[in-house]
């Protein structure tokens, strides 16, 4: 077990289990996997990059399993042959059963990340009990 990580990059994970998943009809995802307990998946937006969830990543992983996956064309995870959200979905999904992830504590994304997470849950591709979307506020105002 690690002490406190000072987070200024993912490779600070070395002793956390970085792992990747690999299902032979799907792409390779690259996943960091924190802590123990209830799964949370944690989905970054477009065009940003996994590493946005680096602080609430470690919080929760004083009492949660986390799941970061870097999303199919993003940081470590090559580029899906087709960028169709149906076809990530899928590769996310079979992600989460690879790793032994049939049910989730919660999902969380951001922007992009959030349609994905409510997606997932709303498609029954993923389990969850509680689905978090996060987005700018700025976004979301209404102009008057």
């Amino acid at each position: 077990m690690c002490s406190k990580i000072v987070w200024t990059d993912w490779s600070m994970l070395s002793c956390r289990r970085p792992v990747v998943s690999v299902r032979e009809e799907y792409s390779v995802m690259y996943v960091r996997e924190l802590g123990h307990g209830p799964t949370v998946l944690l989905l970054h937006g477009t065009p940003s990059p996994a590493s946005d969830w680096l602080p609430v990543a470690e919080r929760l992983a004083a009492r949660y399993r986390v799941l970061v996956p870097d999303l199919p064309g993003y940081g470590r995870s090559p580029a899906p042959a087709s960028a169709d959200y149906k076809v990530v979905d899928q590769e996310i999904a079979a992600m989460l059963e690879s790793r032994g992830a049939s049910h989730l504590h919660a999902i969380a994304g951001f922007s992009s990340g959030a349609y994905r997470a409510f997606e997932l849950v709303l498609r029954r591709r993923v389990s969850a009990d509680v689905v978090i979307g996060l987005g700018d506020r700025k976004s979301t105002q209404l102009n008057s």
